[in-house]
């Protein structure tokens, strides 16, 4: 296994309602399961995704001001906060005053988990996550 390195500015912006989207990981990059896309979100617009079979993971890479609406609740979405979809579900991203710049990755529907299963989507917040260092206070984890 090789690694490549992409230059995601190099990537072609298209135009979306809501600004621009750019597929960053793609089938003819090699990648056998998994698609990446950065979506850039102007203010008071809105993006709707659906987990369709598979898993999807939705994460501000910048911005501030912005609302995942997901399972029937909103949630702050700025800069390191996220939803993460399971087969089945849909999110909605809207960006405030301010531009959001969101990284869509989506995988296959994770296989061994039983197949009537609800899914368990869920919002994270890194500003809220739980830290733990080692007692030689050499790791420092967040979970």
């Amino acid at each position: 296994m090789s690694i490549r390195i992409i230059d995601t500015n190099q990537r072609t912006r298209e135009s979306i309602p809501a600004g621009t989207v750019r597929d960053i990981i793609r089938a003819d990059d090699g990648a056998k399961d998994v698609r990446a896309a950065i979506y850039e979100i102007e203010p008071h617009h809105p993006v709707d995704f659906k987990a369709g079979g598979r898993s999807h993971l939705l994460y501000v890479i910048e911005g501030s001001g912005g609302e995942f609406s997901f399972s029937g609740k909103t949630f702050a979405a700025h800069q390191g906060s996220g939803v993460y979809l399971e087969s089945g579900e849909e999110a909605k991203i809207s960006a405030g005053l301010n531009r959001l710049v969101l990284l869509h990755l989506h995988v296959p529907k994770h296989t061994r988990k039983a197949a009537d299963a609800a899914p368990a989507g869920d919002y994270f917040d890194e500003d809220k996550l739980q830290t733990l260092i080692s007692a030689g206070k050499t790791r420092v984890r967040s979970f």
